[in-house]
């Protein structure tokens, strides 16, 4: 199965080659019943060969969008919910829950809804359980183990999908962590209920911080002290008074004389005459900048990092807010003193020094070079 990828004016297709194209019937019925959050493809002729083509238009791949962020509990939900959703509408139709492609490169997230989309391919001969199970050891690398109830759920799914003879049906129960969630909320109100202070004081939306404890903690301990502080205070100064002066001898030495100041004339080095520098020595390494052109009141972009994300949604690195730039229009990675540019897939493309650019494929960014996103006009230097 060879896939590649198209992107013209109009949108963007992922072209899957070499793939069997399920029998007559099989097509009919998802042509006369169409899948809900399921692409399926169209079936065109190129060069005497029958290929697939997807509508992939204003979405992100899954393995694209996880280059730079992690998998949270709510993420791993809906990818397999998703996943669950097309094999059942599937069995429903008649057809086998193993045309779904579990290829990270063929799920695909809407850039506007973030919703999920799995792509149909009729004939496909993997099993859906070995291509669940494949697919959760990638997701097991991209987990946010910050967040316990991914970590729970994803290694609980990892186990089960490693056991041979395994039921998709289980899979909505290892999703499940409510046991989880008691254990948390049981150990919380241990917690509380140890506290030396009164816990009914506004907190915030996230909890109290380990180190908010500690300073509660001290605060309520140090009230029951400040009077013994301060007669400790009036006893000391007490016994040393009228002794200042003598513990200031003990203990504070006085300054050695300064020596005088004697100026002594240094021999003045052979002046140098500027060494003659060849302008075609000097090379021209870019600066990395983004320097706006266009007229729609955006900022400058300092390319930061080694992967450098550009789009309206305030989480990114370089933000545009306006209607015609995706929410994650395109990234800009760095190797070594070359920056490259490269497309994710955005509704509105992004064209450098004129051209547009394809998914998936990475452009190097030369000084002095246009580069629009959308209709927003930017020059690299």
């Amino acid at each position: 199965m060879e896939i590649s990828y198209l992107r013209n004016l109009n949108g963007s297709r992922m072209v899957i080659k070499q793939a069997h194209m399920g029998e007559p019937w099989e097509r009919k019925m998802l042509q006369w019943n169409p899948l809900s959050g399921v692409l399926t493809p169209d079936s065109v002729c190129e060069d005497g060969e029958e290929v697939l083509w997807y509508d992939i238009t204003g979405m992100q791949a899954l393995d694209v969008r996880l280059d730079t962020e992690e998998v949270d509990y709510e993420m791993l939900l809906q990818i397999c919910g998703a996943i669950l959703a097309a094999a059942e509408q599937l069995e429903k139709r008649l057809l086998s829950p193993d045309a779904v492609l579990l290829k990270p490169e063929c799920i695909f997230m809407d850039n506007v809804r973030d919703d999920i989309r799995i792509c149909c391919c009729l004939g496909n001969p993997k099993p859906i359980e070995e291509a669940f199970g494949e697919l959760m050891q990638y997701l097991l690398k991209k987990l946010n183990h910050k967040d316990a109830a991914a970590v729970e759920a994803g290694y609980r799914l990892f186990e089960e999908t490693s056991q041979v003879g395994y039921s998709m049906r289980e899979i909505p129960k290892l999703l499940s962590v409510g046991n989880l969630q008691k254990e948390k909320t049981e150990v919380c109100q241990e917690e509380e209920a140890d506290l030396p202070f009164d816990t009914a004081e506004p907190r915030e939306e996230q909890g109290i911080s380990h180190q908010g404890y500690r300073i509660k903690i001290k605060d309520c301990l140090g009230k029951g002290k400040k009077r013994k502080e301060d007669t400790f205070i009036s006893q000391i100064q007490k016994k040393f008074c009228g002794k200042r002066e003598k513990i200031l001898e003990t203990f504070v030495k006085k300054k050695p004389p300064e020596a005088p100041f004697v100026f002594e004339p240094e021999e003045e080095e052979p002046k140098r005459s500027r060494p003659t520098i060849l302008l075609s020595e000097i090379s021209h390494k870019p600066q990395g900048i983004l320097k706006y052109e266009g007229t729609g009141g955006c900022m400058d972009m300092k390319i930061e990092g080694t992967a450098y994300i550009i789009g309206s949604d305030a989480a990114c690195d370089g933000v545009l807010p306006k209607d015609t730039i995706s929410r994650r229009h395109a990234k800009i990675t760095r190797k070594e003193d070359v920056y490259f540019i490269e497309d994710l897939n955005s509704s509105n493309g992004t064209f450098v020094g004129g051209e547009l650019l394809n998914c998936r494929v990475k452009m190097s960014l030369q000084c002095n070079e246009i580069v629009m996103f959308a209709d927003e006009k930017f020059r690299f230097i």
